[in-house]
């Protein structure tokens, strides 16, 4: 038995799809934290961003995938 239903790993591929062309680094900072499980922190080191800009940029793509995934 599979623990990921492909329904869902489908539409979760394509909201990560859409927020990467809406906002690039958004998109890559959701994949760090979901996928690899990086704290922001540790996430913000590697893409090069303050602390201070990547709490915005997260708090952005929060509300993004939120809005998405209600489809409000």
């Amino acid at each position: 038995m599979s623990l990921v239903r492909p329904d869902l790993m489908n539409e979760f591929t394509q909201v990560i799809n859409a927020i990467e062309a809406d906002d690039p680094q958004a998109a890559e900072f959701v994949q760090l934290r979901y996928f690899a499980g990086l704290k922001l922190e540790e996430s913000a080191q590697l893409l090069k961003n303050s602390f201070r800009s990547a709490s915005r940029i997260w708090a952005y793509a929060r509300a993004w995938l939120r809005r998405e995934i209600e489809g409000c």
